[in-house]
């Protein structure tokens, strides 16, 4: 089949023990798997660091095992090192841990906390790291991490099988797109899968294959900087709503993430409660006139206080419809129509004559949910409790009463976390990516 290859390991041992061992635990792999080229290399890169990983975490360890007093003195420093090799995922940051390992050692020698030997002692760890690569258990360690490779190769193969069915590429066109892939995951710290699963999703939606992969980037930095997000087609999900809804296009869509992540740090909301909260309030909000800038103010004034985002994604939805439509109307939507107005005329009116607020900009054209919300706020406090309770009834329904009092009583916080969206272009967190977008 073209383009296609055996996986075969060869050991070129010392020992004839060891042959034996390496031919055993290769036994149930040995002419059983056939793969793609190209994500086969792919997945060996990530082997092969992990590896290198693997070395460097033992020298680590060796070093502050031999000497004890440097280990006591410069514990804070060795759990950094620790820290910072977790986060490792390709040769350069490794180089770069590598240097901060050896500025660190230089250091405790040249005040002379090093024990005398210690150097010859690491180096004598460091081959029995190495022989016990080369032993039976590190052997099936190896061959662990190789199936765990012929794992992820299928998985590739079978996303990249998913994508040629959205898509109408070359095969050379393809193989540029897997190496592009496999280069932009170790860039974001992801699985190359992903990557392809995501550009499939979009590609479904009608996207070109390159704006696809450009939306599956953005939507693994979502991934990477959101509060719990589980898979990265959660992620896609909500890019996919707000796409839509807002008319954005592909190469404006790093701005979803900057927003989205900038008000998540900055407010008492996550990026991927703001997420799931619009992802169900999306298109009612596009639909009423609001920015998805203004979208995202409304739904952090109001789950600052209610703290669910299913509960107030709804709402949300529920009080957008009910400011520009009537009771029939709501009725024929499925929507709760609760204390809604007879017709839009009479909601017009019944709302300037309890607050002073009109909703309409003038006689064709409604103001945004957001416009509404804010000129409400700003009277609120005047308002008597019976009024208070009417408006809340004819805006919003009993149902969603919890929700609209948060609106208009947290406002404040929306309109600031509306200018933070709008000012949020290229502020993505850096430190959950490896290079920014």
């Amino acid at each position: 089949m073209d383009n296609q290859l055996k996986i075969l390991i060869t050991g070129v041992l010392d020992t004839a023990a060891t042959k034996t061992n390496l031919a055993s635990a290769l036994k149930g792999l040995n002419g059983t798997v056939t793969v793609n080229t190209g994500a086969a290399t792919k997945s060996m890169k990530v082997f092969n660091a992990e590896i290198e990983k693997s070395i460097a975490g033992n020298k680590l360890s060796s070093f502050f095992r031999i000497n004890t007093v440097a280990a006591k003195k410069y514990e804070n420093q060795m759990n950094t090192l620790k820290g910072s090799l977790s986060k490792v995922t390709n040769a350069n940051e490794l180089k770069s841990w590598n240097k901060e390992f050896t500025n660190l050692t230089g250091k405790i020698k040249a005040s002379g906390d090093l024990g005398s030997g210690v150097f010859e002692s690491v180096t004598k760890n460091a081959k029995k790291f190495f022989a016990w690569i080369l032993s039976s258990g590190g052997i099936m360690a190896v061959v662990g991490a190789l199936k765990g490779i012929v794992t992820n190769v299928k998985n590739i193969d079978l996303q990249m099988t998913e994508l040629k069915k959205v898509t109408d590429e070359t095969d050379q066109a393809y193989s540029n797109f897997l190496d592009n892939a496999s280069k932009k995951a170790v860039e974001l710290g992801s699985k190359i899968s992903d990557l392809v699963s995501a550009t499939a999703e979009f590609a479904r939606l009608g996207y070109s294959t390159d704006d696809a992969f450009s939306l599956a980037e953005v939507a693994t930095i979502y991934k990477n900087v959101g509060d719990n997000i589980g898979s990265i087609s959660e992620a896609s999900g909500v890019l996919i709503s707000s796409l839509k809804a807002f008319n954005i296009s592909a190469d404006e869509s790093i701005r979803l993430v900057d927003a989205l992540n900038l008000v998540g740090n900055k407010y008492a909301i996550g990026s991927n409660d703001l997420g799931q909260a619009l992802q169900r309030s999306a298109s009612a909000l596009a639909s009423a006139n609001n920015t998805y800038e203004e979208s995202l103010g409304l739904i952090t004034s109001a789950y600052e206080i209610v703290q669910n985002a299913e509960v107030v994604g709804t709402a949300i939805k529920t009080i957008s419809m009910r400011l520009r439509n009537s009771a029939g109307d709501l009725e024929k939507y499925g929507e709760d129509a609760d204390g809604a107005a007879e017709s839009v005329t009479k909601l017009q009116e019944q709302v300037k004559d309890l607050s002073g607020v009109d909703i309409m900009i003038d006689k064709d054209n409604f103001k945004s949910t957001y416009q509404v919300i804010k000129e409400l706020s700003l009277v609120w406090d005047k308002l008597t409790d019976k009024t208070q309770a009417d408006l809340t009834r004819l805006i919003s329904g009993q149902r969603q009463g919890n929700v609209f009092g948060a609106l208009v009583s947290n406002m404040k916080n929306g309109v600031a976390a509306t200018e933070t969206a709008l000012n949020s272009a290229g502020k993505q967190n850096c430190q959950y990516v490896q290079k920014c977008a």
